[in-house]
């Protein structure tokens, strides 16, 4: 079992900056886990030497799509078990005027801090704001994949704060409302002299 101080692990959080949660497992749970990731990493190995032929059934072998990618974190394709879009809380480099949400941090650099870890992160979801969302709502793993290419694509874009876009729609907004209060002002203003011109008008023909 790792020790607090293991060198592996501490690396690790020093290179990631995300800690695993606490998962409440013996030893015998540890090395059971280990076993098994040994067990996958030699079966990862012999796939890589001897890849799998395609079969007549698939016809092609899937691939990670960015411009799909993209669609699933702005929400205009839904997630197959109807997870709430990354939009919501999250932001990135070259989103439409508003950008994204402010709850969480923006995503645009993050797949140059974890790499292709980020699929892994996206499936397991070990962040306590997200965890009671998605343990129901789970990513598939070819949508964490088609996320992961988009957010690949756009790692190195520069991040722009959305503070300029939200001052200058605000600004807009106030603009228009004011035009719109200084119509019916008018208008109100207008409606009223004409009744007390037509009401002189009566007085003065009596």
């Amino acid at each position: 079992m790792f020790s607090i101080n293991d060198p592996t692990a501490t690396s690790l959080l020093k290179e990631y900056q995300i800690k695993m949660p606490n998962m409440g497992l013996s030893s015998d749970n540890v090395n059971a886990v280990i076993n098994y990731l040994e067990t996958q990493t030699s079966a990862a190995m012999q796939s890589e030497a001897n890849p799998p032929a395609k079969t007549e059934a698939e016809g092609h072998v899937l691939v990670a799509d960015a411009g799909r990618g993209k669609k699933y974190f702005s929400g205009e394709i839904g997630f197959k078990n109807n997870g709430p879009p990354c939009i919501a809380c999250h932001s990135t480099a070259g989103l439409q005027f508003w950008g994204g949400g402010n709850l969480g941090p923006d995503l645009t650099s993050v797949y140059m801090q974890l790499g292709d870890g980020i699929i892994s992160v996206l499936v397991t979801v070990p962040f306590p704001t997200m965890k009671p969302i998605f343990d129901s709502h789970p990513l598939l793993e070819n949508e964490a994949r088609d996320l992961a290419a988009y957010l690949k694509g756009i790692s190195s874009q520069h991040v722009e704060s959305n503070a300029p876009r939200i001052i200058a729609g605000s600004c807009l907004a106030f603009v228009i409302l004011m035009v719109i209060i200084l119509f019916l002002w008018r208008n109100r203003i207008k409606n009223v002299r004409k009744a007390m011109v037509e009401k002189a008008q009566r007085e003065a023909d009596n």
